[in-house]
């Protein structure tokens, strides 16, 4: 846990006055919505703002950023509250943009088959919207997230292996700058070589350039056929090795390739009192036209996975079955925290290539073992991603920071990086000029300094 100490930037009562006269009640500076904004589902320290604002539109943030120029604020945007390197915490103080009343689905095209939601849409909205339309997001990122934080922490999700990463379906991106004014970064089109590509600049920013408040999105039928399947291996590295096999094969109609090692395996047991062999996992699923399609790659892959010893090989079109067994990938999270009463959960995300994926998942499982902590490792794998989820007590955590460090090392070392989708935060801020050197930091400090001169707009995340 971080022991720095951060020198609180005051916001005037000149500022809170107006920015009142502006929201009215959708201006809070109640201490339990401070107490509320200043966590979120990391195991940092807590960081409360000084008030809270619920713009309800483009202009009315247009505005609120205004007000904060005006009087020098400092300006955090908040989704809801779900990351997990302090990408929210108010470290300097000032106010939380919170766009939760911005939800609305702003225009939809079949025939374009792309999306226009406001940011603070969450996936569960987003589905149900989309399945109404016969369609679907492809990315799958968490299943609390707003849409906004997706793109401020450039999230990718379970599908990216059919579908791609959230930077690859985002077409554009309405911003509010630190001065007020409204950017929108791109068109509708699929592609451009018109100008820098500002969208993708956005991505991952971390509330740190501007305030994202709309997104148009690509979006994808649902399939006619989708298929599931599972197995089980006698290691870590007969499991991993039998991944780096697939990715080399090929398998067209492949969208899911999750790994699940046995810690995790039982936390899912336990929590859902399901009876998975606890031995390392894989989790997968296939889209296509039709049954025959999807089913068409079960002698392949079976060949595959047997290459590597693989048990238990089961392929399942039932939905129910598959519902069950995505719950249990998707609660993992939930899953591990139970596994320790009254622990807090320390969640890692680095990101490798493949072909290191079997050696850096090895190693990281052993180091965690010699240091006393046995923790659910899981990871879209098929992208060299992976999390280790950790409950920790508090006196656990210098155990805990100390392997993070050596974990994210490993990663760098193996041409990886910190992060493959969670984003650097403030947790994940020391590691950035080890994985990008100096001159990548210099630039970031230029281009900050262009969108931010005042550094208001979430300080003291990504660097310093």
């Amino acid at each position: 846990m971080t022991t720095k100490q951060y020198q609180k930037r005051p916001t005037s009562e000149e500022a809170i006055k107006e920015l009142k006269n502006l929201l009215g009640e959708r201006f809070s500076t109640e201490e339990g919505d401070l107490k509320k904004h200043g966590n979120d589902k990391s195991h940092l320290p807590a960081f409360d703002p000084d008030g809270v604002a619920y713009p309800e539109s483009t202009e009315e943030v247009a505005e609120v950023m205004k007000i904060c120029k005006k009087y020098k604020v400092v300006v955090i945007p908040y989704g809801v509250g779900t990351s997990l390197e302090g990408h929210t915490s108010a470290l300097f103080g000032g106010i939380h943009v919170d766009t939760s009343h911005m939800k609305k689905v702003i225009r939809f095209s079949k025939p374009d088959m792309d999306i226009t939601v406001e940011a603070g849409l969450l996936k569960t909205e987003l589905e149900k919207w989309l399945k109404e339309k016969d369609c679907f997001f492809g990315v799958d990122p968490g299943s609390e997230s707003t849409v906004g934080g997706w793109c401020a922490t450039g999230a990718s999700g379970t599908m990216t292996v059919k579908y791609g990463t959230l930077r690859d379906n985002v077409l554009n991106l309405t911003v509010v700058l630190e001065d007020g004014r409204i950017l929108k970064t791109a068109n509708r089109a699929r592609k451009s070589s018109s100008g820098y590509d500002l969208t993708h600049l956005f991505m991952g920013s971390e509330g740190t350039l501007g305030i994202i408040t709309e997104i148009t999105l690509k979006v994808y039928q649902i399939p006619k056929a989708i298929s599931a399947g599972s197995c089980c291996f006698p290691t870590v590295r007969n499991c991993t090795e039998a991944v780096t096999e697939i990715v080399q094969s090929s398998l067209g109609s492949l969208a899911r390739c999750e790994f699940l090692n046995v810690k995790a395996i039982q936390a899912v047991n336990k929590l859902f009192e399901t009876n998975y062999t606890e031995k390392p996992s894989l989790f997968l699923e296939f889209h296509g036209n039709t049954i025959e399609q999807v089913e068409s790659v079960k002698d392949k892959l079976s060949q595959i996975v047997n290459n590597h010893k693989a048990e238990g090989f089961q392929f399942t079109s039932d939905e129910e079955k598959r519902k069950i067994m995505w719950k249990c990938r998707h609660s993992a999270y939930y899953a591990s925290i139970k596994l320790r009463p009254k622990s807090k959960l320390l969640v890692t995300d680095v990101c490798v290539p493949i072909s290191n994926l079997p050696n850096i998942i090895v190693e990281t499982e052993e180091d965690f073992v010699k240091e006393g902590l046995s923790c659910p490792i899981v990871g879209h794998v098929y992208d060299g991603n992976f999390h280790v989820m950790c409950p920790i007590y508090d006196e656990e955590e210098v155990i805990i920071e100390r392997l993070n460090a050596r974990l994210v090392k490993r990663a760098i070392e193996y041409e990886g990086t910190c992060s493959g989708e969670h984003g650097v935060g403030y947790g994940k801020m020391d590691f950035a000029l080890q994985e990008h050197g100096e001159v990548f930091m210099d630039i970031s400090k230029q281009i900050k300094k262009t969108f931010d001169p005042e550094n208001r707009l979430n300080p003291g995340k990504i660097f310093n």
